[in-house]
């Protein structure tokens, strides 16, 4: 099970022991109860720290990102075309063999 599911699942699990509260004291299991809450709360808030810095994140313009990399194509193609028309010997310090 992984860590999300694992924890809703938990979750889960002790909001349906909570009725039980009083045969969890009697069998003494009330403070480890509270750890594992304490725990997955922790879990919980660190992947909302996550979720938020991931999120404030600026991914960029992708828009003008697509445009410089058409445009830089568009000159690549041209240059291929003159060599391909007149040899590489005016675009040898451009390109690389």
């Amino acid at each position: 099970m992984g860590l999300a599911k694992e924890s809703t699942a938990l979750t889960s699990l002790l909001r349906n022991l909570e009725p039980f509260a009083a045969d969890i004291e009697r069998i003494g299991a009330t403070n480890r109860l509270k750890r594992l809450e304490e725990a997955n709360q922790a879990y919980i808030d660190l992947q909302f720290e996550r979720y938020i810095e991931k999120s404030s994140k600026h991914s960029g313009d992708v828009k003008a990102a697509r445009a410089v990399a058409a445009a830089y194509k568009d000159i690549i193609d041209r240059i291929n075309a003159q060599i391909l028309l007149n040899g590489d010997e005016g675009f040898a310090s451009y390109v690389k063999a």
